[in-house]
């Protein structure tokens, strides 16, 4: 059983019909997990959400998601945190291809091939 997930967040441009990464997070175990976080993310109804790692990672552990693999990316960076609430740095291989394949909602940078057993993406 695969245990990678994807979830993207992207806007929609109705009259062009093009979308825009806004935040991606992926996880390294547990992938079937992410429908649950999707859904919890989905209900917060505040755009802001999706790119604060303060409010993902508490979503993530109030679902029961993988918070020690959760890696978020937005445009201002890569942002983990294991489970103690210790701050962990990415490493720069992961940061370096989330930066160049951030704006393709189904790369997952965990992978350089960029596939994930689970993707997720959610228009907001």
């Amino acid at each position: 059983m695969g245990t990678q997930a994807l979830l993207t967040i992207v806007t929609r441009d109705e009259l062009s019909n093009t979308t825009t990464v806004v935040a991606k997070m992926t996880v390294g175990r547990d992938g079937r997990n992410v429908y649950k976080f999707a859904e919890a993310l989905r209900d917060l109804q505040d755009d802001a959400a999706y790119t604060t790692p303060e409010t993902v990672f508490t979503v993530a552990r109030q679902t029961g998601y993988d918070v020690e693999t959760l890696v978020l990316t937005t445009s201002s960076g890569c942002f983990h945190q294991t489970i103690d609430d210790d701050d962990d740095d990415v490493s720069d291989s992961y940061a370096v291809l989330a930066k160049k394949t951030f704006n393709d909602p189904y790369f997952n940078p965990r992978w350089l091939h960029g596939t994930a057993e689970h993707t997720i993406i959610v228009v907001i």
